[in-house]
């Protein structure tokens, strides 16, 4: 892992690695899975993952919102890869708690 990979790679840079890097040979769209989801659900997002195509998965939870699933919702951190906790900052944590408590309001 880089510590800096993100001060030297553009986002263009990255998307280019990451098709190359990929290892498998289509796309996974995961939205006729999300479809079939009826309870609230959460995605937590770094906005410098390296692994996922962080802006593909927005624009596919955009179109399923705006299609009618209420119920999904996603949260953006930025500066944080893949990997959303660490031993000093763990908004992660602190994000999923507000929204367990805003969903348990609604029930």
């Amino acid at each position: 892992s880089d510590p800096d990979f993100w001060k030297t790679h553009t986002l263009r840079q990255v998307r280019d690695h990451m098709k190359t890097a990929q290892p498998w040979a289509e796309d996974v769209d995961p939205r006729d899975s999300i479809r079939k989801i009826s309870i609230p659900a959460l995605w937590l997002f770094g906005d410098q993952d390296k692994s996922i195509p962080v802006d593909l998965s927005f624009s596919r939870l955009d179109d399923l919102i705006r299609n009618g699933q209420k119920n999904l919702s996603y949260t953006v951190f930025p500066g944080y890869g893949h990997e959303l906790v660490s031993r000093f900052n763990d908004p992660a944590f602190d994000e999923m708690a507000k929204w367990i408590a805003t969903i348990a309001l609604k029930y």
